[in-house]
């Protein structure tokens, strides 16, 4: 009878022995959780870089001087959106009548 509580004494401190390396392996593991945080900082960051590379085409086109007046425009309604002191009417009416024009003067160039 001694031998076999021996041997199960043995088994016993082995399965000790691979569950406490079980659980210092998983302790470890959660120990850096870091890690995940610096790999998500660093893909926001690569988006907010292409974002400002966006930007900077955007503002370079809105510079241009054919675009200038769209620019100002825009600038504007955007303020009185803002601020919600415009007539919606009369935005629609000025996008129409900008849109007749355009029209109208695309059909004289083909002409």
């Amino acid at each position: 009878m001694p031998a076999n509580s021996g041997r199960a004494g043995v088994w016993a401190l082995a399965l000790l022995a691979v569950l406490t390396l079980v659980l210092l392996g998983w302790a470890c593991a959660r120990l850096d959780p870091g890690g995940r945080d610096r790999q998500s900082i660093a893909q926001l960051q690569q988006q907010i870089e292409e974002r400002d590379h966006e930007r900077t085409k955007a503002q370079a086109f809105l510079e241009m001087a054919a675009n200038r007046s769209t620019r100002d425009q825009s600038q504007f309604l955007n303020g009185l959106i803002q601020r919600k002191a415009f007539s919606w009417t009369r935005v629609f009416e000025d996008l129409n009548w900008s849109c007749l024009r355009i029209c109208m003067s695309s059909r004289c160039a083909r002409n």
